[in-house]
């Protein structure tokens, strides 16, 4: 959110955008917004704290094409998941998978 509120007003425009879904979106346009959160609305989320599990809640496209399906990727011994959403939020979105590589 607070690189949102820095961007605010700079005319961001993107092909794919990754964005806090509690931010703002004003100002920027994108052929498409993925959203990342702890809401069961964002794009990307969390099905589980407790013992990680990343939930991709919709079809996402991919930076380099293709989509990457609806499904769950279980994320065990990670800690503080929640705050390195947005990381693994970009990954995704550039390979596909939090799994390749």
């Amino acid at each position: 959110p607070a690189g949102c509120r820095m961007l605010a007003g700079h005319g961001v425009t993107a092909r794919l955008l990754l964005l806090p879904g509690e931010a703002d979106a004003g100002g920027f346009r994108a052929e498409t917004v993925v959203t990342y959160g702890l809401s069961p609305r964002e794009s990307i989320t969390f099905s589980s704290l407790r013992e990680p599990v990343l939930c991709v809640q919709r079809a996402l496209p991919l930076v380099h094409g293709g989509l990457l399906e609806p499904q769950e990727f279980p994320l065990p011994g990670l800690t503080g998941a929640e705050g390195l959403l947005p990381c693994v939020g970009a990954r995704l979105l550039w390979t596909g998978s939090p799994y390749s590589l």
